[in-house]
This record gives C-alpha cells, sequence and structure tokens, in this order.
C-alpha cells in the first residue's frame, strides 16, 4: 500500500495527487481506498452530528482533511473534531476526535489493529483506549 516517496514534508502539503489524497508517514505516501456510498452517507451523517454543536461546545469538524499528527506523520481522517479556536488550513496539533469509518468486517484483522495504534497517538483524550465498532449507520 505505502511507495518509498521523494517527496519532502513541504512538498507533500504542495501536491494535489490525481485520485484520491494520499497520507505522508515518515516519507512514505499511503494510498487509502476510494469510499462508497455508505462509507460517504455515514462520514455526512457524523459530520453534520458535530456541526450541529459548533456553536454550543465550541466544536469545529472537518472531513479528509491533512492534518499534522506528529513530525513526519500527516494522516487523513474521515472526520476530524476539534474543540475550543479554529484549527489552521492544515491543522498541525492532533484532533480531540479522529473518526475513522471501516467497512463492515470483511475477515481482515489488519484495519482494526493499525487503527487502534494510529488513534492511540493521535487523539487528545487521556484514559483507556476505548474499543467501538458499528456498521454502517
Amino acid at each position: 500500500m505505502g511507495a518509498k516517496s521523494a517527496l519532502s514534508v513541504e512538498q507533500y502539503l504542495h501536491t494535489s495527487f490525481p485520485d484520491l489524497d494520499k497520507e505522508y508517514r515518515d516519507g512514505e505516501l499511503v494510498e487509502r481506498s476510494l469510499p462508497t456510498f455508505e462509507h460517504g452517507e455515514t462520514q455526512l451523517r457524523i459530520g453534520a452530528f458535530f456541526a450541529a454543536l459548533r456553536k454550543s461546545h465550541s466544536l469545529h469538524a472537518a472531513a479528509e482533511t491533512r492534518m499534522r499528527i506528529r513530525t513526519g506523520l500527516y494522516l487523513i481522517p474521515d472526520v476530524a473534531v476539534f474543540q475550543g479556536v479554529r484549527p489552521a488550513s492544515v491543522p498541525d496539533n492532533p484532533p480531540l476526535i479522529a473518526i475513522e469509518i471501516l467497512p463492515p468486517m470483511t475477515g481482515s484483522k489488519s484495519s482494526p489493529a493499525s487503527l487502534k495504534n494510529t488513534v492511540r497517538g493521535a487523539c487528545r483524550i487521556p484514559g483507556p483506549s476505548i474499543r467501538w465498532r458499528s456498521d454502517f449507520i
């Protein structure tokens, strides 16, 4: 899935990809899968939920936005939610909530594990790991 890249972080941030945007993980460009209708609909519903809380809870929701999680790691979660001050065009602080919508289980065991490892380092919520999975809403 990932391909070693000769792109620097600065080049990555100024590059548009012809099909679907790619993530940047420690010098590797990582392709993302094309979403289905159900995926897009679920993403829209989740984003709308957080957008409705914008004023009352000072939340800023964004879909498919490049963001810096740490040096050399730029991810594109399906939905990201920030609290407080509106983040920069390419947020450089991890979101309060990062949501990755997974398809119904297809027998692959790698997605939930890699998501868990990514989210542990990406979100600002302290406490025990939370495991939650739902089929499309």
